[in-house]
């Protein structure tokens, strides 16, 4: 196979299956260490912080939401529905 040849095919699969930038990497490690900082209980302004970032860019960038603050989002939801419909008055 020629030089020339290879590089084509080399550039067809790069094409096809990009490999990640270094800054992709490090972004995925950002989303990780601050999905689970607010996971652990920290405030959303405390994360921003440690990242550089104000608060509304940490959480459109990089927070997710985990199925465990799914649920938990849900539970006090419910929590709260009960407790102001057994509150006298309502």
């Amino acid at each position: 196979m020629a030089l020339a040849e290879y590089e084509r095919l080399c550039r067809q699969r790069d094409a096809l299956h990009p490999q990640p930038r270094l800054t992709d990497r490090v972004r995925d490690i950002c989303q990780v260490w601050a999905s689970n900082l607010l996971d652990a209980g920290f405030g959303i302004h405390e994360v921003a912080e440690r990242l550089g970032h104000d608060p509304a860019t940490l959480m459109r960038y990089y927070a997710r939401v985990t199925a465990t603050r799914r649920l938990q989002a849900t539970n006090h939801i419910a929590d709260l529905l009960t407790s102001s419909a057994d509150r006298p008055g309502h």
